[in-house]
């Protein structure tokens, strides 16, 4: 087991990890002039080519990619990984070691990382909020009063895009490629 997964989780034979009870570990505050690190998980699932949104825990009737602070110790991937089975119950894969963007707003640089979806939990720590599967541009559209949220969003749909082509069989290679980074990066995994 790496040594950012142990705070919070445990290794199986496969070497994936699911995530064991949250704790409140403590929360690490960026270095660049003291902004907050966060992490956020863009849900993801190859076959629909549907987004995972989950419904804003303090904003009634808005919806929101699972995101959060990144704990001591822990590697910003595992931290997007986290936040999606805390906030949204969901098991899955980092589809790439890189984040695809990074935002930085006045408090806060937010790390997106595009995770596919292989399972939903039933029962998960903040099971009061609210799923839905939406298109990309559904998902983009319902988190317009989070900016960032939109354009990483945006970002996203090039990214996969570039990786899936523009015909059916250049989109058969492409799902190949995002399997393979689920091969590449099996310890960011909640499986």
């Amino acid at each position: 087991m790496s040594a950012y997964s142990s705070a919070y989780s445990s290794a199986s034979d496969d070497g994936s990890w699911t995530p064991a009870a949250y704790h409140g570990i403590a929360k690490v505050r960026g270095t660049e002039e003291n902004k907050r690190m966060v992490c956020c998980a863009i849900p993801y699932d190859l076959k629909t080519k549907n987004i995972l949104l989950i419904s804003s825990r303090k904003k009634a009737g808005l919806w929101t990619l699972p995101k959060g602070g990144r704990e001591e110790g822990e590697a910003l991937p595992a931290a997007a990984l986290r936040e999606a089975w805390e906030e949204g119950g969901v098991r899955g894969y980092i589809m790439t070691e890189e984040c695809i963007r990074e935002i930085a707003t006045a408090r806060t640089r937010i790390h997106f990382f595009p995770l596919q979806v292989s399972g939903l939990l039933e029962s998960w720590p903040e099971d009061t909020r609210e799923r839905e599967w939406v298109t990309v541009e559904e998902a983009i559209s319902r988190t317009y009063w989070r900016p960032e949220q939109a354009e990483a969003l945006t970002t996203f749909l090039e990214w996969r895009d570039q990786l899936l082509g523009e015909n059916d069989q250049a989109e058969d290679d492409g799902l190949d490629r995002l399997r393979s980074f689920v091969l590449l990066f099996p310890y960011f995994s909640c499986s």
